[in-house]
């Protein structure tokens, strides 16, 4: 879990792991 999770906001964090799961 630590692929594209480097610098990135709450917002687009959430945006990426909401993709991931669905």
């Amino acid at each position: 879990m630590n692929m594209k999770i480097k610098n990135i906001t709450e917002e687009e964090y959430n945006h990426f792991f909401h993709k991931w799961l669905y």
